[in-house]
């Protein structure tokens, strides 16, 4: 131009910067697997002897009365790793290597297994605390559902490199298609996997807002200039 000045479209755009990688879109860790594996075998191992031997069940088993009155705790736990039959060992034991190798690689054995543990126990009590005095409650649907939450919930708290809408509806999705039940069954528990995935949610939040500084270290940014 006659007087020296640049044109307003050559002028130079303010950089800007564009997330490129978060923790969930590294490479997971699945050679450390070892935690994921001894929690299945104790589930083939107690719900095999339990199948030969029916007293492991009356042992073992959430107990409404046994808990809150006699004090039997260690049912919160052992229920977890009791299964009725063969199909209910499987369809519980597939969900937990799914979702617990994602978790226990993304964020280590504090979540999977030791709070996982602590999650399906508290869904148990709550749960148990709800069932007349009668019902019995075994299996690991509970840490499934708590496992599902927590995963979902920190999906949609760290990939921020996608919108919003975006990130409701892949979790939504995903959500419908590994937790929604495709009939009713009348010996499922689904308070309990109500109570697992509430509480899984809480603790995602929860783990979010304590590890921020951690999650966000992983965040990797490029920096752009428009035309």
């Amino acid at each position: 131009m006659k007087d020296g000045s640049i044109p307003p479209s050559l002028e130079p755009s303010e950089p800007r910067r564009v997330l490129r990688q978060t923790l969930l879109t590294r490479r997971p860790r699945f050679f450390d697997a070892q935690l994921v594996l001894l929690w299945l075998g104790l589930m083939i191992v107690s719900s095999w002897s339990a199948w030969s031997d029916a007293r492991l069940i009356e042992w073992g088993a959430t107990i409404g009365p046994r808990i809150l009155e006699s004090g039997e705790v260690w049912r919160l736990i052992t229920a977890q790793f009791l299964h009725s039959d063969l199909g209910h060992l499987l369809s519980n034991g597939y969900m937990i290597f799914i979702l617990g190798l994602f978790v226990h690689a993304y964020f280590g054995w504090q979540v999977f297994p030791l709070a996982a543990l602590g999650g399906g126990a508290l869904v148990n009590l709550l749960t148990i605390a709800s069932y007349p005095p009668e019902a019995r409650l075994l299996g690991a649907s509970g840490v499934v559902y708590w496992l599902a939450g927590f995963w979902l919930v920190l999906f949609l708290l760290i990939e921020r490199q996608r919108s919003w809408p975006r990130r409701l509806l892949r979790v939504a999705g995903v959500g419908l298609l590994i937790l929604f039940p495709s009939e009713f069954q009348p010996n499922v528990s689904y308070l309990a996997h109500s109570w697992g995935l509430i509480l899984g949610v809480l603790s995602g939040v929860i783990f979010f807002v304590l590890r921020f500084k951690w999650i966000r270290s992983f965040e990797v940014f490029d920096i752009e200039y428009g035309g």
